[in-house]
């Protein structure tokens, strides 16, 4: 049994699913097609409620069901939620409209008073503070925060208050700018949680309850401050939550600043800047057929670990959707051309003397190839003006 990560089951549960519904929806997508009973144990749900949830989410469009014995064939997300995805979009669309709106109204007009509009109030620096205490007083599930210098002195303020919110089970959780380093030396006895990581610089943003967001101008202390559920909620999740996941715990980041890596090591967090120099390293040390072997034992592992419709796919519908994958990770280090009539496919590369494309999806594409039986053959290498070019064929004939 395998968990989801809260994060993932919040949007979903954002999107209309039961907790049931969200766990048997993300064990089908990660299993492909599977029988309910499987699924029953791969999701945690008891198995008298996986029969009951399947064909709840079968009516809801999101799994195709099987009978004897009862299999469920998930559909694939972007397909499932495509309305709800449109709608929720045109929503952010109207947000940053009236946001742009608001943007354009010059401070010097507010001549040292407070300017409402509707549900949008732009606040001068010294009625933002205030209006920012009355927002921590107010806070009853969750208060999020991503701020420079500035923010950080501004919620030191109200430092009782912001404790007394963690006493009361309220979500406090900050994140902090990475470049303000001497600032944050200070701050390891915060009575609240803190990462650092990177933060839109000049701007302090605090989004209260899912409810509220407080847009604070670093430069000139003023505030933006808007009552709009959904925005709030689409922010917390699509903003704030993906920079407090990928932030670090603000002692680690103290410890790296002490051996001089406080600009450098938000970058160099995880492995994905390093993936393209291990696969360029593991294929110049390995023989043809030990990188084919290599190649299947990762398909295998990303196979059964990322959640994709990609590894289910019939060959004639995979090859295209793989070829992407493989160009989609090389970014600006290459180009893929897939010919579908020949099963070519050649990749132009930016840098020379490679053995190998230094691309990890192209790695399990080997690896997909070699598990089904039509492996991959490299017909040519050569050099360009630009750098290298591959040349391979799949080599269909063997499913015909």
């Amino acid at each position: 049994m395998r968990q989801v990560d809260r994060p993932t089951m919040d949007v979903l549960r954002e999107l209309g699913l039961t907790e049931y519904e969200a766990r048997v929806y993300v064990s089908s997508l990660r299993g492909g097609s599977l029988l309910v009973r499987d699924l029953a144990y791969e999701s945690g749900v008891p198995r008298t409620k996986a029969y009951a949830t399947a064909k709840s989410l079968s009516a809801k469009g999101l799994v195709r069901l099987r009978d004897n014995p009862l299999r469920c064939i998930p559909v694939d997300i972007e397909e499932a939620f495509g309305d709800t995805i449109k709608q929720e979009e045109r929503r952010v669309r109207e947000v940053k409209g009236a946001i742009a709106k608001i943007k354009k109204m010059r401070q010097d007009g507010l001549q040292g008073r407070s300017l409402a509009e509707g549900r949008y109030n732009i606040y001068v620096a010294q009625d933002a503070v205030i209006k920012l205490g009355e927002l921590v007083a107010q806070a009853q599930f969750s208060f999020h925060a991503m701020v420079d210098a500035q923010g950080l002195s501004m919620l030191q303020r109200y430092r009782k208050e912001m404790a007394a919110l963690g006493v009361a089970d309220c979500e406090v959780e900050v994140v902090a700018s990475y470049r303000e380093e001497e600032c944050l030396r200070g701050q390891l006895d915060l009575p609240y949680p803190v990462r650092v990581g990177r933060v839109s610089e000049g701007k302090n943003i605090f989004i209260v309850d899912r409810s509220v967001v407080f847009v604070g101008n670093g430069s000139t202390g003023s505030a933006m401050v808007m009552a709009f559920p959904d925005m709030a909620g689409l922010l917390d999740l699509g903003l704030f939550q993906p920079c407090w996941e990928s932030a670090l715990d603000l002692s680690r980041y103290l410890r790296a600043s002490d051996h001089g890596l406080a600009t450098e090591f938000p970058g160099m967090m995880g492995d994905r800047a390093l993936l393209p120099f291990l696969v360029r390293s593991v294929a110049s040390v390995m023989g043809e057929q030990e990188l084919r072997r290599l190649a299947v034992e990762f398909y295998e592992r990303v196979a059964s670990g990322v959640p994709s419709h990609v590894f289910t796919l019939s060959p004639e519908a995979a090859l295209p959707a793989w070829a992407e994958l493989v160009e989609a990770s090389l970014a600006d280090r290459g180009k893929v051309r897939y010919d579908d009539v020949t099963k070519m496919m050649t990749i132009e590369l930016a840098e020379r003397d490679l053995a190998f494309p230094d691309s990890a999806w192209l790695l399990a594409f080997m690896g997909y190839l070699e598990k089904n039986g039509m492996p991959l053959r490299v017909l040519h290498r050569s050099e360009s003006p630009e750098g290298m070019i591959f040349q391979a064929k799949i080599t269909w004939n063997i499913l015909n």
